[in-house]
């Protein structure tokens, strides 16, 4: 899986041509091949779904995935009335040039494995969970049950455009992160929270799947000489935000060929 650090970093640089496969994969847990044969056609606004044509479905058959309120947002400026998502032939090697880029490790089918973990913490229904997701309620049980909590879910639900722009800015030390106005916080507004160490009061979005009930504050620490965040319950050795490039570098070319002998 990813961190939400991880992810906010891979978001931060992505090509804007990248974003809308990379904010579908992170949030709505689509597989390579369904996200590559995407059309814009099949965003079904006034509904707030994708749909996932039976033709393009590794199972054959037909299934909807609910937006949530931050891939919406990630996607908007890139909405189209029809045609591909995707405009590269290759998916994987534009995520792989991503992650070398922010210095961190490409891990197999990671996009999905985290957006089916995030969402079985969220909502708490194994059953529409696995639907969505195309898999049955024992592969969910077996892989994705308590895997992270509420408070991390909460968290990767809640970087939306605004909220990774702002964790830029901080990063670069030109716009330190303000403390929330008052209670009444939009998904961003958390994170903000959760990266300047502010509690977070409980909120609950319009479809009620993406609330963000977010106390955790972030621990303090320095990579390579140059101030971070570590979330605690978050990996940051080799998959913190200053992992060397080499290392990384390295690492995504194995998991490329791993990808290109049809492991992905």
């Amino acid at each position: 899986m990813f961190s939400v650090e991880e992810l906010t970093n891979l978001m931060s640089l992505a090509k804007p041509d990248v974003i809308p496969a990379l904010a579908i994969g992170a949030f709505a847990g689509l597989r390579s091949e369904e996200i590559k044969r995407l059309d814009w056609a099949d965003f079904k606004w006034e509904d707030g779904e994708i749909e996932i044509r039976a033709a393009i479905t590794k199972t054959r058959i037909r299934r909807l995935v609910t937006m949530c309120d931050s891939l919406k947002l990630w996607l908007m400026p890139h909405k189209q009335s029809s045609g591909p998502v995707f405009p590269y032939q290759n998916l994987c090697n534009q995520f792989l040039k991503l992650a070398t880029k922010a210095g961190v490790k490409w891990k197999r089918n990671v996009l999905r494995h985290s957006a089916i973990s995030y969402r079985v913490a969220s909502w708490k229904s194994i059953a529409e969970v696995a639907q969505e997701a195309g898999n049955s309620a024992n592969m969910i049980q077996r892989h994705y049950l308590r895997v992270v909590n509420r408070k991390q879910a909460d968290a990767w639900f809640a970087l939306t455009p605004d909220a990774v722009e702002v964790w830029r800015k901080s990063q670069s030390g030109t716009n330190p992160v303000p403390p929330p106005a008052n209670g009444n916080m939009e998904n961003e507004d958390i994170l903000h929270c959760v990266l300047n160490g502010d509690d977070a009061n409980a909120h609950t979005s319009e479809s009620g799947r993406t609330g963000c009930r977010s106390g955790r504050k972030p621990v303090a620490g320095t990579h390579e000489g140059r101030s971070s965040l570590i979330f605690p319950g978050h990996q940051t050795d080799d998959h913190r935000l200053d992992a060397p490039t080499g290392t990384a570098a390295s690492e995504n070319f194995a998991a490329n060929a791993a990808i290109q002998n049809g492991r992905h």
